[in-house]
């Protein structure tokens, strides 16, 4: 599983970074998309396998934390990560700053409505009100949903990647 989360986590930074380029190298929607909904599946199979591994494991040996220590963000990634470094935790953390303003300006450009196509037209569509864009506008949109969704994916690839190398006990 730990090969098959490397490979998954490679996978995605690659798809989310070629967005940035600007070259968009399907002028099309369903070649590129489609293998996007492959990868929405893909992400769930490694947390689906962490999460009935927890559940076959003994319930002592996990460390219980106090409402205290709770509240201190390395204690906790301590905790579910024993054998991994701070410094893993500190990029997990930039990750997900990242992340979130990958959300915030993909939304804000996508704030006139998702790009489809009904009747064969390219058009926005803001909960009913139609625009009709040209085939360039329309691939530019959906990459940029393909960059909302793929910041997601890294995150969700790069938790079971840290999680697998901590299991196999090993300092990253």
């Amino acid at each position: 599983m730990l090969l098959f989360s490397f490979i998954l986590t490679i996978v995605n930074i690659i798809v989310h970074f070629s967005t940035y380029f600007g070259i968009y190298f399907f002028n099309e929607y369903y070649p590129i998309f489609n293998i996007s909904y492959i990868i929405h599946v893909l992400i769930f199979i490694p947390i689906v396998f962490i999460v009935i591994k927890s559940f076959l494991r003994n319930n002592n040996r996990i460390n219980k934390l106090t409402f205290f220590e709770s509240s201190n963000p390395f204690k906790v990634f301590k905790s579910i990560f024993p054998n991994t470094s701070y410094k893993i935790a500190i990029i997990l953390l930039l990750i997900i700053i990242y992340v979130f303003i990958n959300i915030y300006f993909s939304f804000n450009k996508l704030i006139d409505g998702m790009p489809e196509i009904i009747n064969g037209t390219y058009v926005l569509n803001n909960k009913g009100d139609i625009i009709e864009i040209n085939n360039q506008q329309y691939v530019e949109l959906r990459y940029t949903m393909l960059k909302l969704f793929s910041g997601h994916w890294i995150l969700f690839s790069i938790i079971p990647l840290i999680y697998f190398f901590d299991r196999k006990n090993n300092k990253i």
